[in-house]
């Protein structure tokens, strides 16, 4: 049931949002915080969940988040990553994931 689920998250992720953005030609995994800022804002909250399911690609059941979270967090990740232009991008979304959760 699990391999399913994530065929259909990674289906999903690498769907139309992300493909129509002016993403680098790089995969996630190395973008810095200057290419998420540069993403249109609809594509924003697709990037943010393909980073978090990266970030906790050994345990699926802590990658799991609602569109709701999503939506609440990403404009963090980008206030973040404003900040920080150079930092790792996933590095920004594993923290802010982080502190975002501990509110819950």
């Amino acid at each position: 049931m699990k391999k399913i689920l994530g065929v259909i998250f990674t289906a999903t992720l690498l769907s139309a949002p992300l493909a129509q953005a002016e993403a680098p030609n790089k995969v996630i995994g190395d973008w810095t915080c200057e290419d998420f800022v540069a993403l249109q804002e609809t594509s924003r909250p697709v990037a943010v969940s393909y980073a978090n399911a990266l970030n906790h690609k050994d345990k699926p059941d802590s990658a799991v988040l609602n569109v709701k979270d999503i939506e609440t967090v990403t404009p963090v990740i980008y206030q973040a990553c404003s900040q920080k232009p150079q930092q790792s991008f996933t590095t920004v979304v594993h923290q802010e994931w982080d502190k975002f959760k501990k509110h819950l």
